[in-house]
């Protein structure tokens, strides 16, 4: 079913590995949904019945049927690009600026380039230079329309008015892709001035990239290179980026690591297999 054709309240079934095509809630099924674009939170984060879930976020590992909650421009999706868009619009003072002088550089400019023309015009045409030529032009109205067209040219007014929008415009985008949202061109341009970021409480900072940094066995007779080769095997079949890490750091430290069989994984609980 095509995403435009859902509506409020129509429930959806989302397998694993899929992304949720609409904001809602969920209504049966259980499974971790990745909301790194949204939150920037790499860990996946259960969803069972009741739970929210935010349209474009990928869901890992069970399926879920969501009740539409919101679609269209109502998603959180289409207000964080609504958000891009505003800040693309609003002009940062540098820009007015620029505006500025182009409201009176263009019109100079174009106005310098025709009395450009009909100068060397009327010196050619007097033949008060009967002795100019340029690669074989000799004709006076063609070596006129070449010197204005020079001056037009190389003066180039729009340069100034399309530098500004043009740079604000790649900025937020480029800041977009990377998880930076500017609410408009002013807010970029004051960015420059920034010595010192500061961050609340609940901010997320994180690589992304989940890893080792310790194992600690917790029964007798049991190593540290056991613990790590016994979980590394049973993670090894594993989607989840923690598992995926103990995979991982285990071929790191050269360790076997073996398919483990009847594996079976518990959404928001772990897994349970056999390793031989």
């Amino acid at each position: 079913v095509p995403v435009a054709d859902l509506r409020t309240g129509d429930v959806v079934q989302v397998p694993p590995g899929a992304q949720l095509p609409v904001d809602g809630e969920v209504v049966h099924g259980s499974s971790e949904v990745n909301e790194h674009m949204v939150t920037g939170e790499p860990v996946p984060v259960p969803k069972a019945e009741g739970a929210q879930v935010i349209g474009g976020t990928l869901n890992c590992s069970g399926a879920l049927w969501v009740r539409v909650g919101a679609v269209g421009n109502e998603t959180v999706l289409a207000k964080i690009m609504k958000v891009v868009s505003d800040a693309q619009m609003r002009r940062p003072d540098v820009q007015a600026f620029a505006d500025r002088i182009s409201s009176v550089f263009v019109p100079a400019v174009v106005a310098l380039a025709l009395l450009t023309w009909a100068s060397w015009a009327a010196l050619l045409s007097l033949e008060l230079l009967p002795d100019l030529s340029m690669h074989g032009w000799h004709r006076a109205s063609s070596l006129a329309f070449m010197f204005g067209c020079a001056v037009l040219v190389i003066a180039c007014p729009c340069a100034m008015g399309l530098a500004t929008p043009t740079a604000v415009m790649v900025g937020t985008g480029v800041g977009a892709e990377r998880g930076i949202l500017f609410k408009g061109g002013d807010v970029l341009e004051a960015a420059s001035r920034v010595t010192a970021v500061v961050f609340d409480k609940t901010g997320t900072l994180t690589s992304c990239k989940l890893r080792v940094v310790d194992a600690a066995p917790w029964l007798p007779g049991l190593t540290r290179a056991q613990l790590l080769e016994l979980a590394g095997s049973a993670e090894s079949a594993s989607e989840h980026p923690i598992g995926k890490a103990i995979a991982a750091h285990a071929r790191a430290q050269g360790l076997r690591v073996a398919a483990p069989e009847c594996y079976r994984a518990c959404a928001g609980y772990g897994l349970t297999c056999r390793v031989d």
